[in-house]
């Protein structure tokens, strides 16, 4: 696969980016902060599922650009079927954006949704395994990270690549579900051990028990007789207690409604001698309104007197604010006349001296367009013969771009059918390796065992319903009587019960022990069943890429043997055009001339001097017009100020006689305002009195029903006084109430307790009972304890044997992927520096442990020199993107970041023998180290 290009909008710092990428080498060159890592993230995230620049697979807020609300990130790529395809990742500050694919030749048929795409990518980009797992770690080289991971701590490098090469499932297998399966089990077995020896300590003298339950119960049943004695005493005093109660809760009632009565007469009297004063009060606001009702009503005369002189002032004082204006705007206009002359004598003048340059400038322009029209047919000859010769020269290089074109094709072409041969022994020798005929008699007898598990598992349940059985026959026929035909049972005559089921249960017991133990034996061997069927899948996957590649091969050659005849005609073509046109030199040449001739004339420089010209004209003419309109606007402007005048003093002459009214009406309305001074107080006192007047009959009314409820008030009271002497007198009859609250108190305590005690005999009965119940509980436990300790025992025994062979089958697994890795790093590797050392990397002695072997001597990666560290890195790399990969496609970013200048220079030289072999790679960096070798240069500033 190859990327064609990418568009970012509003990712990181690109607000709106379109890059495009060659086949071969693409090199990103910028410095830092220009958007260089940004680029390889977008593609990261969306063509490969990656992780976000801080390593969070949804961390997409932070890379949208500052004060936008979404990103989006446009990928077109050739995918490993020759169809161009889009990807689309949309990236959203709040909601879900879209992630989306499709066929550029079928934009209508797309593929939404994170799980689909990234299930056809894997397809198209050729990684069948981790799409992200490969991509980070095989496909992309992060800054040093291709070196550095070889140089790792043994812990790291396990972690890392048995993750690569998904051989951690049986590290997670042994360090995960096998070892807590294994100390449940120890957990469990310890704790039952000491749960054994606590309970058999625990176990309590039952005939000490039963003898101190027989004394409880006797001094139980003498104290329940006591407390019924008391609470009838107590039932007797409660009855007289609460009589007594009564009484006097009516005694208090009533004292309350004696003061409450009280209080209400001498509010009624208080309220009698408040309406009195009030009376009062009336009948003198009633004389003061007598006294001053003239001076009011000559008050309210003049009022509206006031009022009607008011509005008459009101529009004489309008009409007289007109008159005045009128007199200011007339001033105004005559001075606008004066003005308006003025202007219009100095519009007059520049409008003749414009109109003579005007003529002078036409004439110029005639002259001018005469002159540029006859260069203009002379240039167009001179063209014509230009473009006769043109095509000549495309047609040339057409030719000859094809030619170069087709001769790198078919290089590439013999490259490629190196590589597919190659290839094909490299899969040809691992599938010999390994028989797949034996692998799956292996997993078949692996299903037969799963099989027999399970009928295993079905027989259990039948003698678990047998045992079951047993026991319920047991408790049936215990009397030996059969509960059907009420009679002696046949079959247990002559028969100890307890004995004949008890050897049925023991034999029982024992098959269901075995069958538990050879389940679980069976289940150890079952589980190989997923790490054999993920190997027959990798070899049948094996064979049929081996089939693909044969296919390839003969594909392949056909399209070189078509290159090599295409060839052949082009060069054929090259030498004809020559023979009859030249070369492409000869063609230059003659087209130099005709230009030099045309850029003699000098049209150009002409036509811009007509251009100024014509622009003067137009300018000229537009200010002569504008001279013209603006003589018009000032006579009509004199004539409308003259017009206004006339028109201003008609009104004026109209307003003349209201100024003299005006002053005579403001007179008046000072004389009126004066005499209203004089009647203001009686006018105040009358508003002041008339109110209280006027209610002078509503407190007379309300005197008298005072007086009518004062009286009817202190008949009320003498009654209840009455009624209170005779309760008091009834109470002094009665036995005092705080004696029988004595003795009731007395009888309550001496009942608390009795009940306090009782309680306490109680609870010692059922703690007793309880110790007693526990007893027997703990007997049977015990036996329970001590067979579930014999079945723990046997697990982890069983346990423990899985484990151990678990934790080899992931070396085992890993170690054939190595040899395989190792075989194709060897040949990149003497491919890259010529040397016939060998490289090991094997994950035996020490994990994944990569070395160089040179006879007998083995060096370990740490001790090479750097330029040698480089080399392995990157054969490496190449052989693991061959075996888990097609996509013929890489990333280093930064490569050279942090290297010495030796480790430097070996990358340089070396990473080509690696590139030539894909269909396209990137580099990233800010040094010109891989310049001279990339197919495109792409520089990002800031």
């Amino acid at each position: 696969m190859r990327i064609n290009n990418i568009t970012l909008e509003n990712f990181r710092i690109h607000e709106n980016k379109y890059i495009e990428f060659e086949p071969g080498l693409n090199l990103l060159l910028g410095d830092n902060g220009t958007g260089k890592s940004s680029i390889l993230e977008a593609i990261g995230i969306t063509l490969f599922g990656s992780s976000f620049r801080d390593g969070n697979i949804k961390g997409q807020k932070q890379c949208i650009k500052s004060g936008k609300k979404s990103a989006l990130i446009k990928i077109e790529f050739l995918g490993n079927d020759e169809e161009v395809y889009i990807v689309e990742n949309q990236l959203k500050i709040s909601g879900s954006g879209f992630y989306k694919l499709y066929n550029i030749n079928h934009p209508e048929e797309v593929l939404s949704g994170n799980d689909d795409v990234k299930e056809k990518l894997k397809v198209l980009v050729g990684i069948p395994g981790d799409l992200r797992e490969v991509y980070d770690n095989i496909v992309v080289a992060k800054q040093n990270e291709f070196i550095n991971n070889y140089k790792q701590k043994d812990s790291e490098r396990q972690k890392l690549f048995d993750r690569i090469f998904e051989t951690d499932i049986y590290r997670a297998i042994y360090d995960g579900y096998s070892k807590e399966v294994f100390n449940k089990y120890k957990a469990e077995f310890d704790f039952e051990n000491m749960n054994l020896n606590n309970r058999k300590n625990s176990l309590e003298n039952l005939e000490e028990l039963s003898l101190s339950i027989s004394t409880l119960e006797e001094k139980i049943n003498d104290t329940n007789l006591n407390i019924s004695q008391k609470k009838n005493e107590i039932q007797k005093l409660s009855v007289q207690i609460e009589e007594q109660n009564k009484k006097e809760n009516d005694i208090v009632t009533l004292k309350n409604s004696i003061v409450s009565q009280e209080k209400s007469i001498s509010n009624l009297e208080k309220n009698i001698k408040d309406n009195d004063l009030k009376i009062d009060a009336a009948k003198q606001s009633l004389e003061i309104v007598k006294k001053y009702t003239s001076d009011y009503e000559k008050y309210i005369e003049l009022s509206k007197s006031l009022s009607s002189e008011e509005n008459l002032f009101s529009q004489l004082d309008k009409k007289n604010s007109e008159f005045l204006f009128l007199e200011k705007e007339i001033g105004e206009l005559k001075n606008n006349i004066t003005l308006c002359e003025s202007q219009l004598q100095n519009a007059q003048k520049e409008s003749l001296s414009k109109n003579e340059a005007l003529k002078k400038l036409s004439l110029e322009k005639e002259e001018l367009f005469q002159e540029i029209k006859l260069d203009n047919s002379n240039k167009a000859e001179l063209e014509k013969r230009v473009l006769r010769l043109i095509p000549l020269r495309e047609e040339y290089d057409i030719l000859k771009r094809s030619y170069d074109s087709e001769i790198g094709s078919s290089n590439l072409l013999v490259n490629n059918l190196n590589n597919l041969k190659e290839s094909s022994n490299i899969l040809s020798n691992f599938i010999n390796e390994n028989n797949l005929e034996n692998l799956e008699k292996d997993l078949e007898e692996i299903k037969n065992i799963k099989l027999e598990i399970e009928n295993m598992k079905n027989l259990l349940s039948e003698k678990n319903a047998l045992l079951k059985n047993n026991q319920e026959a047991l408790n049936a026929l215990s009397n030996s009587i059969c509960p059907y035909l009420k009679d002696n049972c046949k079959n247990l005559e002559g028969k100890n019960i307890d004995d004949y089921f008890a050897t049925k249960d023991a034999e029982l017991n024992s098959e269901i022990c075995e069958l538990k133990y050879k389940i679980e034996e069976y289940s150890v061997s079952a589980n190989n069943f997923d790490a054999l069927n993920i190997k027959i899948s990798k070899i049948k996957e094996s064979i049929n890429e081996l089939k693909n590649l044969n296919n390839l091969i003969i594909q392949e050659s056909l399209k070189i043997e078509n290159s090599n005849k295409e060839i052949e005609n082009l060069k054929l073509k090259i030498e004809n055009f020559i023979l009859i046109n030249g070369d492409k030199d000869s063609i230059i040449s003659k087209i130099s001339s005709i230009n030099t001739e045309i850029s003699s004339l000098d049209i150009s420089k002409k036509s811009k001097k007509l251009d100024l010209l014509t622009k003067d004209l137009e300018s000229l003419k537009f200010e002569i017009s504008e001279s013209d309109m603006l003589i018009e606007k000032s006579e009509n402007l004199r004539n409308e100020l003259n017009l206004k005048i006339d028109d201003l003093s008609i009104n004026l002459a109209v307003l003349h006689e209201f100024p003299s009214k005006y002053e005579k009406c403001k007179d008046t309305l000072t004389k009126i305002r004066k005499e209203l001074e004089l009647y203001k107080l009686g006018y105040s006192e009358v508003l002041s009195n008339r109110t209280t007047a006027s209610n002078l009959a509503e407190f007379q009314e309300l005197k008298l029903q005072l007086e009518s409820d004062l009286k009817n008030g202190l008949s009320d009271l003498e009654n209840m006084n009455f009624n209170l002497s005779l309760l008091q007198e009834d109470q002094k009859n009665l036995e005092s109430l705080s004696q029988l609250k004595t003795n009731f108190d007395k009888l309550n305590a001496v009942l608390e307790t009795l009940n306090k005690e009782i309680g306490e005999l109680n609870q010692n009965l059922k703690s007793l009972n309880d110790r007693v119940s526990k007893n027997s509980k703990e007997q049977l436990q015990i036996l329970e304890i001590e067979k579930k300790i014999l079945r723990l025992n046997k697990k982890m025994e069983l346990t423990r044997i899985f484990r151990d062979n678990i934790k080899d089958m992931g070396i085992e697994v890993s170690e054939t992927i190595l040899r395989e890795i190792s075989f194709l790093a060897t040949e990149n590797f003497r491919k890259i520096t010529g040397r016939a050392e060998q490289i090991i990397w094997s994950n035996l002695e020490s994990p994944y442990l990569v070395s160089v072997k040179s006879g007998e001597q083995s060096i370990p990666f740490e001790q090479l020199s750097g330029g040698e560290q480089v080399a392995v890195a990157i054969a490496i790399r190449g052989a693991m993107a061959r075996k888990f990969t097609n996509t013929k496609f890489s990333i280093f970013d930064e490569p050279t970041n942090n290297l010495d200048l030796e480790r430097r220079k070996s990358l340089s030289d070396n990473i080509g023998e690696i590139l030539q072999e894909l269909d396209q790679s990137i580099i990233v960096t800010h040094d010109d180290t891989f310049r001279e070798m990339a197919q495109k240069v792409i520089e990002l500033k800031k």
